[in-house]
């Protein structure tokens, strides 16, 4: 039952641009991990949104995002001549396996559909989300401003894939302060979807 659940993928929403963040795509239950390898279960879970995110369309990332993947999918390289081979060396390989498959995914979608136009002044976004700390206690680490900053811009009819709280907490400010009542948050995290700034 832990199992199906860390690798459910299919919260996404049908319409709507979906901006994607990389713990969205990466993120399984931290207190387990149903018996076997998380690093096996990481790696479906991954292959299950690349496929998923393929077959929909309509789904784009920050450039931020893309380097990050692709670092994470080095350090996975350089691992696997370390590790012995057999054992862990299994899963690393399944891992290393997925982030190409995420990171070819994430160029194709940045390729295909990139953003029509921005709806908001970046400036007028960074000075928000900038000021989310003390306003709000939302402290968000420089990937996660950068990623809010990325995508708040396009304004209506898009949301965000992520497991990131904090980001979500700050999307969803960033909802109501700009009026965009049409966006949404899937929760990778809760394997749910939802829209804060209907009434």
């Amino acid at each position: 039952m832990k199992e199906e659940y860390m690798t459910r993928v299919d919260f996404l929403p049908n319409d709507g641009t979906i901006c994607v963040d990389l713990s969205g795509l990466t993120y399984v239950c931290s207190d387990g991990d149903g018996g076997g390898d998380a690093r096996v279960v990481q790696a479906r879970r991954m292959n299950d949104f690349s496929f998923a995110l393929r077959k929909r369309g309509n789904y784009f990332t920050t450039e931020s995002v893309l380097d990050d993947a692709k670092a994470l999918r080095n350090y996975h390289k350089c691992l696997k001549g370390r590790l012995p081979r057999e054992g862990k060396q299994d899963g690393n390989s399944c891992i290393l396996k997925a982030y190409n498959r995420v990171i070819s995914v994430l160029e194709e979608g940045r390729e295909l559909y990139p953003p029509r136009s921005m709806q908001f002044s970046v400036e007028s976004v960074s000075t928000y989300i900038d000021g989310l700390g003390e306003n709000y206690g939302i402290n968000l680490s420089r990937r996660a401003r950068d990623f809010l900053v990325g995508v708040v811009p396009m304004g209506g009819g898009h949301g965000i894939l992520s497991a990131n709280m904090r980001l979500i907490e700050g999307f969803k400010k960033a909802i109501h302060k700009f009026g965009m009542s049409d966006c949404f948050v899937s929760n990778s995290m809760r394997a749910f979807t939802s829209f804060p700034g209907r009434r």
